[in-house]
Order: structure tokens, then C-alpha cells, then sequence
């Protein structure tokens, strides 16, 4: 099993992570849209 498999669920990783963070600040701190 190939590293690029890795390599891509680690991206995947830290785009949940960021996705989260945004979700969350988005929650506590609603944008005026």
C-alpha cells in the first residue's frame, strides 16, 4: 500500500480538522451574511 494513500488521508485529516475549526467558529460567532 502506497504512500500517496497516506500522504492523501492525511490531507483528508487536516481538512476535517479545518473544516471543524470553521464549523465550530462559525457556531459561536454566526456571519452576518
Amino acid at each position: 500500500y502506497s504512500p500517496n494513500i497516506k500522504e492523501i488521508k492525511v490531507l483528508d485529516k487536516k481538512k476535517v480538522r479545518r473544516a471543524k475549526l470553521y464549523y465550530l467558529r462559525d457556531k459561536m460567532n454566526p456571519l452576518k451574511k
